[in-house]
Parts: structure tokens; C-alpha cells; sequence
């Protein structure tokens, strides 16, 4: 709430029992509502897709972890039979 109402430069912050400010400042709770619900919505699909590229990127790293393991493993046999 702006820093609990110590309002900045250029913010303006209502109250939802307002109503005489909501109707004056042109707002309307149900679309209002439906914005944030949008955003939030459209937040939560780029969490996911964010979380989605993560799991993909540790799955490659630990794949290539284990390739060099293996890699170094042979070349470590390889020098002990020589």
C-alpha cells in the first residue's frame, strides 16, 4: 500500500470502501478484479514455463556430469592397464 500510505510522487492509492473516490476516479471493482486475475494468471504461466526451462537445464547438467564422469572413468582404466 505504498509503504503503508506514506505515498510517493504520482501514486494514488483508494480504498475499496471508497466508493464516492472509486466512482470519481472512474474504477470499477469487477474489472479491476479481472485485470489482476489476468496478470496474476499470466504470472503464474511464466513461473512455470520459467520452472519448466530450470528442470530442463538441470537434466542437461547432470547428464553432462555423468558423460564426464564416464568419460574420465575409461581414460583412468585406460591409463591403469597401460
Amino acid at each position: 500500500m505504498c509503504h503503508f500510505k506514506n505515498l510517493h510522487n504520482g501514486h494514488k492509492l483508494v480504498e475499496l470502501s471508497d466508493e464516492e473516490t472509486l466512482k470519481k476516479e472512474n474504477i470499477d471493482i469487477d474489472i479491476e478484479t479481472n485485470n489482476y486475475n489476468n496478470i496474476s494468471n499470466e504470472m503464474i504461466n511464466l513461473k512455470n514455463i520459467i520452472e519448466k526451462e530450470i528442470n530442463i537445464l538441470n537434466q542437461l547438467f547432470d547428464k553432462t556430469i555423468d558423460e564426464l564422469k564416464k568419460s574420465y572413468q575409461k581414460k583412468h582404466e585406460k591409463l591403469l592397464k597401460e
